[in-house]
């Protein structure tokens, strides 16, 4: 063996060591080299714990750029992206089970981690997307732990299939980032898919807890403005939270820039009111509203109905909130000319009631039971001067002697 003529792969190899241990494993080594050619590619041998470590620190994908100069492997890297677009224009789909099976034979001859430690990189760089059960993943959506699962349990490696992952276009992402900013006032600069999308979800469910609550409004006043306009763009935003994949993600808001930009311009004022001072004045002009309608078979001042007109056509408005200023001026008159129509209904009642007191009792003295009774009638007409007093609606007026008319008691 010392002396011998050693072929490696059919040829005569050129052996420099001397001692026949070290003549036999320098010719292994050629014959490695020759084999697995590609087997430098993987510099690094990563276990367990640096496939997790992909997953630490930037929340964000690495790159979209493709590898840097200081990122680790970067040749392997190239070759996984490469035999995953040669199987796509095959028609052929890329499971993690075929690049182990792919990587693991001549000329790389990776081990499965190789491989495992591949995909999650590209995947954190954003250049693949995984699918598990026609399930997108994504960083958004999935755990650390998940992803980690996903990636190295055997009962996973068949049916987790990675592909090239489709980015989004320049437009596309300029189209959320002013979306983000009109609708939800946030500035974003990075043009990562995943951050953008993050921070928009994020500003979104946001949005939908504000929108959340204005819906209750709504629920204890219904009179209350832009009802269906705001159950709509809740809708919008809750449509868009439920897409996690990305690409559809910019897609479809992309395709809906314009409807959402309107949301952010017609919600806007509708928002102000609800945490202003707006919704306070609104509100007590619908109260009057509702007394004159309560009483309207009574009024006949043109003065009182025209001022009502006008308040109803503001309440009722489709977009209300540049003419709510107007309403405490209205509101203001609305009182001043119903409290003189009510004191005067009043004058008028007074007499009234006063002698039908004289009435009631002059009748009940000439029964025997007068003294079990006369203390209630009494009790009970001035009661009614107290209603009298108080009431704030005309019909109340008119009818309180019939709806306590002690004569019916008597």
């Amino acid at each position: 063996m010392k002396h011998a003529d050693i072929y490696v792969n059919g040829d005569k190899a050129n052996i420099s060591a001397k001692e026949p241990a070290s003549r036999i494993n320098e010719a292994l080594g050629k014959l490695v080299a020759m084999q697995y050619n590609k087997l430098t590619y993987m510099e690094t041998a990563p276990e367990l714990s640096d496939i997790a470590a992909v997953f630490n620190g930037n929340d964000g994908q690495l790159s979209f750029l493709g590898t840097s100069d200081t990122t680790p492997n970067k040749l392997a890297l190239e070759e996984v992206i490469q035999v995953i677009g040669l199987n796509n224009t095959r028609h052929m789909k890329t499971s993690l089970k075929s690049l182990q099976d792919k990587f693991g034979a001549a000329p790389y001859g990776f081990d499965p981690k190789d491989v495992q430690w591949l995909v999650a990189m590209l995947f954190k760089m954003g250049r693949v997307s995984l699918t598990y059960n026609s399930q997108s993943l994504s960083i958004l959506s999935n755990t650390k732990d998940e992803l980690i699962r996903y990636l190295t349990k055997r009962e996973f490696v068949e049916k987790l299939l990675i592909d090239i992952r489709e980015r989004a276009t320049d437009g596309q992402i300029r189209s959320v980032k002013e979306v983000l900013k009109d609708y939800f006032g946030f500035s974003v600069s990075s043009d990562d898919d995943d951050t953008i999308m993050r921070n928009f979800k994020n500003k979104a469910q946001d949005k939908l807890e504000t929108f959340g609550e204005i819906m209750i409004e709504y629920r204890v006043n219904p009179k209350l403005p832009c009802k269906s306009l705001m159950e709509q763009a809740k809708k919008n935003l809750e449509e868009l939270l439920a897409i996690k994949e990305p690409v559809e993600f910019f897609k479809t808001i992309d395709k809906k820039r314009d409807d959402l930009l309107d949301d952010a311009d017609d919600t806007a004022p509708v928002f102000d009111f609800f945490k202003g001072g707006q919704k306070k004045i609104f509100e007590k002009a619908l109260e009057q509203i509702q007394m004159f309608e309560n009483s309207k078979t009574y009024v006949r001042e043109q003065e009182i109905m025209d001022n009502v007109a006008q308040m109803e056509a503001i309440v009722t408005a489709k977009n209300p909130f540049s003419q709510i200023q107007k309403l405490p001026d209205m509101s203001m008159k609305f009182v001043q000319q119903y409290g003189a129509l009510l004191e005067k209904e009043a004058e008028e009642m007074r007499p009234v009631i006063g002698d039908d007191l004289e009435k009631v009792l002059h009748t009940l003295d000439e029964k025997e039971f007068a003294p079990v009774f006369r203390d209630k009638f009494v009790n009970a007409f001035a009661e009614l001067k107290q209603k009298l007093d108080t009431s704030h609606e005309i019909a109340a007026v008119k009818n309180i002697r019939l709806e306590s008319d002690p004569y019916r008691s008597q």
